[in-house]
């Protein structure tokens, strides 16, 4: 896609490109049926495909055609009467170019396939048209689809070579040896791989194109395993691998391969697989309603990641895609990585699925405590490790604050440990949240963690991360939800009876009080079998009664994060003496203090 989202480019029955800019143009077409675009793009010789928009350079647009040649115009340019020659031309191809691709993370490189049965990949910062950085005969019948993306790039059918991933490695980051066997994840293999290797080892000149037949050949006879190398002088810049089943012999099951499509809304993944070239997976991590995790290991970095498949269904996609939004939006502003939330490493599209991939964390806090109070071993939540959960939780609702987010589905299930001895966690999970300034859902938050500014549909801000933290801290402390949630009402009585009474102008103004109060004020429900409004008497008890401990401290400090009202409800600031945590929380003009001791 171009930076400006109102210019479309595209091909003609002639040699030349059309642009458009629509905002420039009527929304119904001419009654006369004429064309006029913005801009010709000249260059080409004959009619042909691909288009690819670089993600990097504003206006830089490249072509391929049945000239077999390749054009890369600047827009941005000075045009003549609306037309405007290209700036480059590349000819290399000996056919059809059929399709071109920028790679979306080098904004230099770009590859093209063609009909000669050549991949080509291009480096801009070459000075040479007639030279590319790499190429192969990577097909052995006509192409039909070409894409460098952040993991995979050609997409094509024949039979000798399947291309289904091509990692292109700039100069400065080559692929050693080990990575690349590491990569082809066979260990069982690897005397007879090293036998070719070292057979074809002096020959380092137009690519080891014998040993690459003798690996292919090999590992196709042993493994049924499709494995490309190319070998140039600073070691294996390009590996394909791909298991698969009788794909000479059934050329449905080959495409089936190639194009990468899934009929199925669940992903299906088996230990020890690959994932797109680069993600073997170790471990089955869980699931959830819109969504599975996986414990992978990153054949790149040679880390342990998570990677989270989303469901094929078009409002997880939709969802997932805001939380990449704002996960990205997060990580760049806190680059250092202090304020406790989750990291984001990569996200793709892979089968017909959106596939997201953050760090490994460890269990979730509602999981970990769980197993704690189940094992019968040592208690881990002390109020030590409370109160550094307490600064960490704080510190990251502050940051997302300050960025003016909120969080809106805190809860033990979105806290994660990062580290048990050390007790750090990370906060996780920003599927949910939004701006302050734009929040439109009135369906937010965990019920139990639910503030009851949003039970009773008033505006709401930050503080109902606040209001949820507090009832996470209570739970940690006892092992038991603080407000069980039957239903709203319950919800609300269980607040009215361990809290306080709610505001009376919160009522007055609550878009959804009379669904829970009446007239009087008194809570109410209505039972299902008999169709009759029953009352609710909430039971009155207290904070301190729910929290048998003796830190009178933390009891208060729980207290102040459940203010009913959420103009007297704290924010999430603070400052940090030497031996004490000195929590500031605001309240209107003022500024109430609490010290948390944690040399206890």
């Amino acid at each position: 896609m171009p930076h400006n989202n109102f210019i479309i480019a595209t091909k003609t029955i002639s040699a030349e490109v059309y642009v458009f800019d629509y905002s420039k143009h009527p929304s119904k077409p001419p009654l006369d049926g004429s064309c006029n675009p913005d801009l010709r793009l000249r260059g080409h010789n004959t009619e042909g495909y691909g288009l690819s928009w670089s993600t990097f350079k504003q206006g830089h647009l490249l072509s391929g055609s049945d000239d077999a040649q390749i054009c890369l115009w600047d827009i941005n340019g000075t045009p003549k009467n609306k037309s405007l020659d290209a700036m480059q031309i590349f000819k290399v191809h000996e056919g059809v170019v059929e399709d071109v691709a920028w790679h979306l993370r080098h904004e230099y490189l770009f590859g093209s396939v063609g009909d000669d049965q050549y991949l080509l990949i291009w480096d801009l910062r070459t000075p040479s048209v007639t030279k590319p950085v790499q190429s192969c005969i990577a097909h052995s019948s006509e192409v039909l689809k070409d894409g460098l993306s952040t993991l995979h790039a050609p997409y094509a059918y024949g039979f000798a070579i399947i291309m289904l991933t091509v990692l292109v490695k700039a100069a400065t980051f080559p692929l050693s040896r080990k990575q690349v066997e590491s990569a082809m994840a066979m260990r069982s293999l690897q005397p007879q791989v090293k036998a070719i290797q070292k057979q074809y080892a002096g020959d380092q000149s137009n690519c080891t194109w014998g040993w690459l037949r003798d690996a292919i050949k090999f590992v196709n006879q042993k493994e049924n395993r499709l494995v490309m190398l190319i070998w140039t002088k600073t070691g294996f810049s390009c590996l394909v691998i791909r298991s698969f089943e009788d794909c000479a012999q059934e050329k449905q099951a080959c495409l089936h391969c190639v194009t990468g499509f899934e009929e199925d809304k669940n992903f299906h993944v088996a230990l020890n697989s690959i994932i797109a070239g680069r993600y073997h997976v170790t471990e089955h991590l869980g699931s959830a309603a819109f969504s599975k995790a996986i414990q992978a290991h990153d054949l790149y970095t040679g880390m342990d990641v998570c990677v989270k498949i989303i469901k094929n269904n078009k409002d997880f996609f939709d969802q997932s895609l805001d939380e990449i939004k704002l996960l990205k939006y997060v990580n760049k502003h806190d680059p250092a990585d202090k304020y406790h939330l989750l990291r984001l490493y990569d996200y793709f599209y892979y089968r017909e699925h959106l596939l997201i991939v953050c760090e490994l964390l460890k269990a979730n806090l509602y999981e970990f405590h769980k197993f704690n109070r189940e094992s019968g071993g040592e208690v881990y939540f002390t109020m030590p490790r409370l109160q550094s959960i307490t600064i960490q939780c704080l510190e990251a609702l502050q940051f997302l604050h300050s960025l003016g987010l909120i969080h809106c589905d805190l809860k033990p299930e979105n806290i994660l440990v990062k580290s048990y001895s050390r007790c750090e966690i990370k906060v996780i999970d920003l599927g949910s949240s939004c701006f302050e300034t734009n929040h439109l859902s009135s369906y937010v938050q965990s019920r139990s963690y639910r503030a009851p500014e949003v039970i009773l549909g008033l505006p709401y801000d930050k503080k109902i991360d606040i209001w949820s933290l507090g009832c996470i801290l209570a739970e940690l402390c006892t092992g038991n939800v603080l407000f069980q949630n039957d239903s709203p009402v319950t919800l609300l009585a269980r607040v009215v009876g361990i809290i306080d009474p709610i505001d009376q102008s919160m009522l007055a103004k609550g878009r959804d009080t009379y669904k829970y109060f009446t007239k009087n004020h008194m809570l109410y429900e209505r039972n299902q079998e008999s169709n009759r409004l029953e009352y609710l008497i909430p039971k009155k008890t207290s904070l301190r009664h729910r929290l048998p401990m003796g830190d009178e401290g933390f009891i208060e400090f729980v207290g102040h994060l459940l203010e009913i009202n959420p103009k007297k409800r704290p924010s999430a600031s603070k400052t940090i003496p030497r031996q004490h945590y000195l929590l500031v929380v605001s309240i209107h003009d003022k500024a109430q203090c609490l010290f948390i001791n944690l040399c206890n």
